[in-house]
Order: C-alpha cells, then sequence, then structure tokens
C-alpha cells in the first residue's frame, strides 16, 4: 500500500488547506487508509458549501453509510472554507472557483487510483458540492475513473454538459431532484447565479437537460422527487435531502458492489 504520511487532501492555491475528515474521531491518515485497503476502495463527498462555517450533514451522512451497509471508509472533501463559504453567496457563483479545486479533487483521486488500481472509488455530492465533483470528474485523466457518482440537490444549470464528466464514470451517475427544492436552488439561483454562472432554476430543481448522447443513455439516472419520500423525512426542501432515511434506503444502497 502506498505511504499516506498526513491526514491532508490537498493544499488549495490561497494557502486555506483543504481537509480530508477521515471519521467522527478523526483518526490519523496510516489507520485510515488501512481500513480503505481492508474494504478496497472508499467514498468520497464533496460537501455543500459550508454556511456560516458548518460541515451541513456530515455526520447525518457517515452515520447514513453505515446503515446503507457500504463498508467501505468515507473521506469529505472541504472545499468551501474562508470567508467565502461562511457569508455563502461569495462561494455560489464563482465557476472559476470551483474549478481550481475540483482539479485539485481530480489529482488526488488520480493519486489514490493509482496507488491503488483494484480498489473502487464512488464519490457521493450534495448542493454546491455537485459542480465540484463534475469538475473533478472532468480533470480525471484518462485512465482514471470512478464507480459511480451521486449528485444530489444540485447547484448547478439543468443546461450544464453532463457528457464530459459521464466519460470518467465507470457504470452510473444518479442525479437527484426535486421541484419543491424552489428556495435554494430556484429563487436563490435566479438572484444570485448557479455555481457555472447561469442565472435561473437549477438542476436540483428542474432537473438535467437530457441530451441525445450516449453516455446520456447508457449511464445517466435521473430520479425526481416522490411523495413516498416523505416517509424518510424528506419533504422536497433542500434540508431535508440529507435525511439519513432517505440517504439511507434510496441514495447510498447504489454504491453496494
Amino acid at each position: 500500500m502506498a505511504s499516506w504520511s498526513a491526514p491532508r487532501l490537498i493544499e488549495d492555491d490561497d494557502g486555506a488547506g483543504l481537509q480530508a475528515v477521515f471519521d467522527e474521531r478523526r483518526r490519523g491518515a496510516d489507520d485510515f487508509f488501512a481500513q480503505a485497503e481492508k474494504a478496497r476502495g472508499l467514498v468520497v463527498y464533496s460537501e455543500p458549501t459550508s454556511a456560516l462555517g458548518v460541515a451541513w450533514g456530515v455526520r447525518t451522512f457517515r452515520r447514513a453509510l453505515r446503515e446503507a451497509r457500504v463498508d467501505r471508509p468515507l473521506i469529505t472533501y472541504d472545499w468551501s472554507r474562508g470567508w467565502r463559504g461562511f457569508f455563502i453567496v461569495p462561494d455560489v457563483k464563482v465557476p472559476h472557483l470551483h474549478r481550481g479545486r475540483g482539479r485539485r479533487l481530480a489529482h488526488w483521486l488520480a493519486r489514490y487510483s493509482r496507488a491503488h488500481p483494484d480498489h473502487t472509488l464512488d464519490i457521493v455530492a450534495m448542493s454546491g458540492g455537485c459542480y465540484v465533483a463534475l469538475q473533478a470528474l472532468e480533470h480525471l485523466p484518462a485512465d482514471v475513473s470512478v464507480k459511480r457518482c451521486i449528485l444530489m440537490a444540485g447547484a448547478f444549470s439543468p443546461e450544464y454538459d453532463l457528457s464530459p464528466a459521464l466519460e470518467r464514470v465507470a457504470e452510473r451517475m444518479y442525479v437527484y431532484y426535486s421541484p419543491g427544492d424552489w428556495l435554494t436552488v430556484g429563487l436563490g439561483t435566479c438572484i444570485f447565479g448557479c455555481n457555472d454562472g447561469v442565472h435561473g432554476f437549477a438542476v436540483g430543481n428542474r432537473g438535467p437537460l437530457l441530451r441525445d448522447h450516449p453516455h446520456y443513455r447508457e449511464k445517466l439516472v435521473v430520479r425526481k422527487y416522490t411523495w413516498r419520500w416523505l416517509k424518510y423525512g424528506y419533504i422536497g426542501d433542500h434540508p431535508t435531502a440529507r435525511s439519513r432515511g432517505f440517504l439511507a434506503k434510496e441514495v447510498l444502497p447504489a454504491l453496494h458492489p
């Protein structure tokens, strides 16, 4: 197994230091990667914008992953740090910032994949983290891919072309959206703009614009909100998309081998 000497994911250009949180006790990197070696892979979670400095829903996500019986360890990509994330809006409509942080995640994923070519890599992203995840996929080298990608309540525009990212997904990309999520990825993105700079309702509200492209037909799975998800505590808005029951029962089982 390759040596990973420090629990730091990537150092950003601004020096903020984009952290990798290994688990609730924040174990050392050696312990974490030993677990990844045993499970033959890991799950990467691209977090939402850290509004007011809070890592929204990360602990719930970890618990949902365990409840879904996904045994691979979780690494969270804390890409939204500093004053931009704290005040939310400066971290939303900055396409070059998201691209840069996506490139850094791509670099890390490529290093890990080449050091562990037999491991399974999956990406799950929420809200603003979806666009960062897409940028990471688009910047992966041609010889590197993830097995699956799940995008929930994304804040990028419905017209955004997913085909370059789909090229780096081996099996499926799942996109979840809800017309009831009208405040954050509806009114909010109409006023302040989507992550890719377009003003209008985001993909998390409208779903992606489907294209006549083989990657769309073969790999893309679009899931629209349904009232049966109410029993898991997901009422169709932005905050409750992070409901543990919904994640554990309806979303994360897709990560099973």
